[in-house]
């Protein structure tokens, strides 16, 4: 089974948490500052949890739903959750693609804190 970790966008603040995982061992003693930071957040209705897709780009950087990619060819694509298969849906046509059908890219934002990335040219 792949890591269940989340990271949080607060709507209201415009905070994006850390990643933390969701379930913590309970027989671990000491768990990692990111997930004491974020456990012991205040959550509120203007709280959206962000999944890690378990995937994760040329660069190795980890990909979270609503996170915006960019292919070597220039296609901006945002990671949205298909229910059977993590999305990828191009910015300007709407087309989509699976992980496996994507050209070499990287992690260049959200469409949380970087809005501006689902402007199209």
């Amino acid at each position: 089974m792949g890591e269940i970790k989340f990271r949080a966008w607060d709507k209201k603040r415009k905070v994006m948490y850390a990643p933390f995982d969701l379930y913590w061992k309970a027989n671990q003693n000491n768990p990692p500052e990111d997930f004491v930071n974020a456990a012991s957040a205040t959550w509120s209705p203007n709280t959206i949890f962000l999944q890690y897709t378990g995937l994760k780009d040329s660069l190795v950087a980890e990909e979270y739903f609503d996170d915006v990619i960019e292919e070597d060819d220039g296609t901006r694509r945002v990671i949205g959750d298909g229910y059977s298969a993590v999305l990828f849906m191009d910015i300007k046509t709407g087309d989509i693609k699976y992980f496996w059908e994507l050209k070499p890219h990287k992690v260049i934002g959200n469409i949380h804190q970087n809005p501006e990335l689902l402007e199209t040219k």
